[in-house]
């Protein structure tokens, strides 16, 4: 967990506590490097520990924690991204209710 946790530090120097993503990291299998880059490009430019939370969880419901499924996603949600708008788009791709967003 070491090595995460520096690489981790390295990506989101302002997250207040870093372990607490990170144990939810690890419990959604995202721990390797191109997860945490990956993670990095998805999260919003403002984000606390707990929307990192809500996002991972939402990740997880909908079995989207694949690199590739983070990169699709980054692609889709751009930085500037509100974090409410986030979590409503990645609700409804857990739940398959695309046609549920408006």
């Amino acid at each position: 967990m070491s090595e995460l946790c520096i690489n981790f530090q390295h990506l989101f120097p302002t997250v207040s506590n870093p372990i607490r993503i990170l144990k939810a990291l690890e419990k959604a299998g995202m721990t390797s490097s191109r997860h945490l880059k990956a993670f990095n490009n998805l999260m919003p430019v403002k984000i606390n520990t707990n929307g990192m939370r809500y996002i991972i969880s939402y990740l997880r419901s909908g079995n989207m924690t694949s690199p590739e499924h983070l990169e699709l996603l980054s692609q889709l949600m751009p930085k500037n991204t509100n974090i409410d708008t986030m979590k409503c788009v990645l609700m409804c791709l857990a739940e398959g209710e695309l046609s549920s967003f408006k």
